[in-house]
């Protein structure tokens, strides 16, 4: 229960002769008004001060005052419950929008099943491991670890999850027509021992719109990040994968799936959508298959080819992508801006724009830097517009080549 204690009408009077006095009493040091600049630059802090003689507040620091409480009110009433490994599964089935769950450290052998699960933008429903230990979720035979379906507004973080030599995905979409939106996975480690190219770190098989994949550490499993579904009919729509590690994968790094066309939703929002890739480190310099099963590190299809939802795009910029052994470090066609990647590969090619389903739409390829090695191959054998500018290539300039795959 939150308890507000006002002062008296003597203290008031009292308190605002003083204007240092007055900010403590309002609990607003933090709200000030700015002076222009000095001379150095720096901005003078100039206080909230009552009108001179009024002797009572201010009515523009009490509407301030009143503004950020009613900002305020919906997290102070959030629910944070601490949960451990025998009790999880009871308070997972109780969560509201606001609540915050507080795994303790220890090992969870039943996973995270999140069905019907849905915050919101104010208050979002929160998952969350131990800053200090581990929050441990072991994979399951035939199970996934983590499970979301028909769920909104979900935050994932700090959590371990242990994959071994199992086909398990780590967390995953389930498949479902029905639409997910706005699940942030945040500093989640995800280990396996890539036995199995179809185990995947996180994966969508149902409609994902407004997504937030960040810092995370993937390593060793079949495939890093799967995002769609092999028909084109799971679009990844408006996601943001941002600063996460994802090595040594058996297949591909992160995998984006063509588009074959869109559900209207209430959540999604009109105009032209784009799906941020930036800031990432993809490397297969260990364990990545070669022959028949070689896969690129990273590997985008194409958007709807007809309607409104036609004139989307990937802003890909940022990443370090290195080493693949049999395939080249990125694969891409649709509406892509490909800019200010490091590509280093000593096996092979960097960048395939070639056609994976449809002929490849408009690509953008800008201010790369590159190493590589093998022969030139520049041959587009279906049309493809990729633009190109400004390259800093260190050794022959093969690694753009249209081959489709």
């Amino acid at each position: 229960m939150l308890w507000l204690i006002l002062p008296s009408a003597r203290e008031r009077r009292q308190r605002c002769r003083d204007s240092d006095a007055a900010q403590t009493a309002l609990g607003m040091r933090g709200l000030r008004a700015r002076e222009p600049s000095r001379d150095d630059g720096a901005r003078r802090p100039t206080a909230v001060r009552c009108p001179p003689g009024s002797g009572s507040l201010s009515i523009r620091a009490t509407g301030t005052a009143l503004i950020s409480l009613a900002l305020c009110l919906p997290h102070a009433f959030a629910h944070v419950k601490a949960a451990n490994p025998s009790d999880y599964h009871g308070i997972l089935r109780d969560l509201k929008p606001g609540d915050r769950i507080l795994l303790a450290p220890g090992v969870y052998t039943e996973g995270l099943t999140l069905d019907g699960l849905r915050g919101t933008a104010r208050s979002p429903i929160v998952i969350e491991g131990p800053a200090d230990g581990y929050a441990r979720f072991p994979a399951r035979s035939n199970r996934n670890v983590v499970s979301l379906r028909s769920s909104s507004h979900i935050v994932i973080r700090n959590l371990f999850i242990d994959l071994g030599d199992t086909s398990a995905d780590a967390v995953k979409a389930e498949r479902s027509r029905i639409e997910l939106r706005h699940i942030v996975l945040e500093n989640l480690t995800i280990i396996g021992r890539g036995a199995d190219q179809q185990s995947v770190g996180i994966s969508t098989k149902a409609p994902a719109t407004s997504w937030h994949i960040r810092d995370n550490l993937i390593m060793g499993v079949g495939t890093g990040v799967y995002l769609g579904d092999s028909d084109g009919g799971a679009p990844f729509v408006g996601g943001i994968v941002e600063r996460n590690a994802i090595l040594n994968t058996r297949g591909y790094s992160l995998q984006i799936k063509h588009q074959v066309s869109r559900r209207e939703s209430s959540g999604t929002a009109a105009g032209r959508r784009e799906t941020i890739i930036r800031s990432n480190f993809f490397s297969k310099a260990v364990g990545g298959s070669t022959g028949p099963a070689a896969r690129p590190n990273v590997l985008i299809g194409h958007l709807p080819l007809s309607g409104k939802d036609a004139d989307d795009r990937y802003l890909i910029s940022g990443n370090v992508f290195f080493a693949n052994p049999g395939e080249a470090l990125f694969q891409g066609e649709g509406n892509i801006t490909l800019r200010s990647n490091l590509l280093l590969n000593p096996a092979g090619p960097g960048i395939n724009s070639a056609a994976a389903q449809r002929v490849p739409a408009s690509n953008r390829d800008s201010r790369q830097f590159r190493g590589h090695r093998g022969r030139a191959d520049t041959r587009e054998r279906r049309p493809s517009r990729l633009h190109s500018e400004r390259h800093t290539q260190p050794h022959p300039p093969n690694s753009i080549r249209g081959e489709p795959r």
